[in-house]
């Protein structure tokens, strides 16, 4: 009977030494599901900050182009009155040695 009993224990003592090698596992395993859940959470705030980086970006180069068009307009115009001017002098220049 006593050496039932002794086998009895080693067999708990079995048990419970597996069952704590169960809870470090399970322990590990809460650790690395924090961790996941940590880098889950960064991702998802820098997603959110790559949205709004992103329509700040869109706003920013609509806007851009917008003034560098208005920039083009104006120094196109500039150059084409230049140049009518231009067109117009020798126009009136050739006029004068005609008429001579």
């Amino acid at each position: 009977m006593e050496v039932m009993l002794k086998e009895i224990l080693g067999e708990l003592k079995n048990i419970n030494g597996r069952l704590d090698n169960m809870d470090n596992r399970l322990d590990n395993m809460d650790k690395r599901l924090d961790s996941l859940e940590q880098g889950q959470k960064e991702i998802r705030h820098d997603l959110a900050e790559l949205k709004v980086n992103h329509f700040d970006l869109k706003k920013d180069l609509v806007d851009n182009f917008g003034v560098f068009n208005k920039s083009m307009e104006e120094l196109i115009e500039n150059r084409t009155n230049v140049l009518n001017t231009r067109v117009y002098s020798t126009e009136v220049a050739i006029e004068k040695i005609r008429n001579q």
